[in-house]
């Protein structure tokens, strides 16, 4: 888990960068930014959801 936190700045900074972002058009400087990373559970009513395999209620997998 701790490889793939370690690679989610980068993968922020490149999707800044691949977005035309910069820091004349919204102040905001893909190379020198503070990307902050925070990662919390599952909430248990999707991850049930998703067990259930339900149509509907699982809004992180996709559609």
């Amino acid at each position: 888990m701790n490889q793939v936190l370690e690679k989610i700045p980068g993968i922020v900074r490149n999707a800044l960068l691949d977005t035309v972002y910069s820091e004349t058009f919204l102040g905001i400087d893909p190379d020198k930014c503070k990307i902050v990373v925070r990662v919390n559970q599952q909430s248990l009513q999707i991850a049930q959801a998703v067990e259930r395999d339900e149509e509907y209620g699982a809004g992180d997998r996709g559609g």
